[in-house]
C-alpha cells in the first residue's frame, strides 16, 4: 500500500491552505498520545483482553478522555493526514486507514455490548468513543495524574521527534522554509 501511494500521480481534490499545518499538528500529538496511553495502560478493548474491563476503572485514566485509545490514535493520524494532504492517493490510503479505525470502535462496542455484563455496561457508560466526549457531558472529570504525567511527557518526546526526522523517513519536509 506505502508503495502504490508513493508511486501514485497526484491529483489535488481540495486545498487547506493557511488551515493544514495547525490542525495537522494538534491532531498528531494526541495521536502520538492516544497510542503511547494504548500500549502503556491495560486496554480492554483489545483483541484478546476483553476480560480487562473487569480490572480497568471506568472512564479513568486515558478511559476518561477515549475509550479506544490505538484506534483513536489510528483515526487522528489518519484524518489529520488525509485532511492536509487531500489529493486522490490521500483519499484511498488514509481513507481507508480511516474506516478502518472509526468504524473499528463502533465495531468493537457493538460485539462487546452484545456479549455484555455489568462490567462492560459500566466502562462503556463511563468512558466516550469519541475523544474529550464524557468529559465534555460532564460524565467523567479528567485527572492528568492518572493518566500519567510520564506519559504527557514521553508523548511530547516523541511528537518531537517524529516531527524532526519526518522528512529523512517519510520524504516530507514540515517546515519548508
Amino acid at each position: 500500500m506505502i508503495n502504490a501511494y508513493n508511486a501514485a500521480p497526484y491529483h489535488r481534490v481540495w486545498d487547506v491552505y493557511l488551515f493544514g499545518p495547525p490542525v495537522i499538528l494538534i491532531l498528531m500529538y494526541f495521536a502520538v498520545f492516544f497510542f503511547l496511553c494504548s500500549i502503556t495502560t491495560k486496554n480492554p478493548t483489545l483483541v484478546g483482553m476483553d476480560a480487562l474491563h473487569h480490572e480497568v476503572a471506568p472512564g479513568k485514566g486515558i478511559y476518561a478522555i477515549v475509550r479506544h485509545p490505538m484506534l483513536a490514535a489510528f483515526s487522528l493520524w489518519s484524518g489529520a493526514h488525509l485532511f492536509v494532504r487531500g489529493d486522490i492517493a490521500a483519499i484511498l490510503f488514509f481513507g481507508g486507514f480511516w474506516v478502518l479505525a472509526t468504524f473499528g470502535m463502533v465495531h468493537i462496542d457493538n460485539r462487546r455490548r452484545a456479549n455484555a455484563d455489568d462490567a462492560w455496561r459500566a466502562f462503556e457508560a463511563g468512558t466516550g468513543r469519541t475523544p474529550f466526549k464524557a468529559i465534555l457531558q460532564g460524565r467523567r472529570t479528567l485527572v492528568m495524574s492518572d493518566v500519567g504525567w510520564w506519559r504527557i511527557a514521553l508523548a511530547t518526546v516523541l511528537y518531537i521527534t517524529f516531527l524532526y526526522l519526518h522528512e529523512n523517513v517519510f520524504g516530507m519536509n514540515l517546515f519548508p522554509v
